[in-house]
C-alpha cells in the first residue's frame, strides 16, 4: 500500500531486465516504490505477504508462472481481494485482451508502451486501490459503532 517513504508500492513482475529496470525508474521517478521482480513466482510470493502491494503490474509471458496465472490465482484468494492487477504484454489482439480481463486482471496495457499512457493507468490503479481500502476501513469502523450501539441496547 503506502511505504515507507510516503510514496505507493507497486509490485513490477518483469522478465525482461532492461524494460523492468525501465519502467522501475519510471515508476520511482513519480514517487512510487516499486518492487521489482525477474518472475511470476517471486511475485506470486510478495502478494501473499501481509503488507503486500495493492498494484501489481504483471507481464503476461514470464517463465514459469506467467501474469495470467498470477491474475487467477490472486483472484482465487480472499485475503487478495483489491489488488489492482495491471497485465503488460505484447499480445494486443482482442480475444488476448479478453483471455487477460477474464483472467482476473483490472486492467490492460500493450508493449511497446507510451510511458504516459502506462504511468495514467497506473494512477487509476492506486485510485481505486486507495479508494478499496478507504471503504474497507469505513465499514469496518461502521461495523463498531453498530455492534456498540446493539451492546448499549
Amino acid at each position: 500500500m503506502v511505504s515507507r517513504e510516503g510514496g505507493v508500492k507497486i509490485l513490477l513482475a518483469e522478465d525482461d531486465d532492461i524494460i523492468r529496470k525501465m519502467i522501475e525508474s519510471l515508476l520511482r521517478f513519480h514517487g512510487y516504490d516499486v518492487e521489482g521482480v525477474p518472475n511470476g513466482a517471486a511475485a506470486w510470493n510478495i502478494l501473499r505477504r501481509p503488507d503486500s502491494p495493492r498494484v501489481a503490474l504483471l507481464n503476461w509471458m514470464m517463465p514459469g508462472k506467467d501474469g495470467v496465472d498470477i491474475c487467477r490465482a490472486v483472484r482465487a484468494s480472499p485475503n487478495l481481494v483489491g489488488r489492482h492487477l495491471i497485465l503488460l504484454t505484447s499480445r494486443d489482439s482482442p480475444e488476448f485482451i479478453v483471455e487477460g480481463l477474464r483472467a482476473g486482471a483490472s486492467d490492460y496495457v500493450t508493449k511497446p508502451f507510451d510511458k504516459d499512457e502506462l504511468l495514467a493507468r497506473i494512477n487509476v490503479g492506486v485510485k481505486i486501490a486507495t479508494l478499496q481500502v478507504e471503504l474497507t476501513n469505513r465499514v469496518q469502523e461502521l461495523e463498531q459503532a453498530l455492534a456498540k450501539v446493539k451492546q448499549l441496547q
